[in-house]
C-alpha cells in the first residue's frame, strides 16, 4: 500500500479549497498518510491570498510542518 497523498488544488470555489485544505491537513496530522503534498494552482492561489478564512487555514497547515506549494 503507498502512503503518499498529493493534494493538487486549482479551483478558485472557497468551499472546494477548504474542504481540499481540510482533508490534507487530517492525512498529516493524523498519520493517515505518511508523505503528504499540497499544490496549489491558478484561482486557488488568488482566493487563498484574498480570502482571510482560508489564509488562516493555510497559516495553520504551516504551523503543523504542511508547507504547501504554489
Amino acid at each position: 500500500m503507498n502512503d503518499k497523498l498529493a493534494v493538487i488544488l486549482a479551483s478558485g470555489d472557497p468551499r472546494v479549497l477548504e474542504m481540499g485544505l481540510m482533508c490534507a491537513r487530517s492525512a498529516a496530522k493524523r498519520g493517515w498518510m505518511s508523505d503528504v503534498k499540497v499544490f496549489l494552482f491558478g484561482p486557488s492561489e488568488t482566493q487563498i491570498a484574498t480570502d482571510p478564512a482560508l489564509g488562516e487555514a493555510v497559516g495553520a497547515m504551516i504551523e503543523e510542518g504542511l508547507v504547501p506549494v504554489a
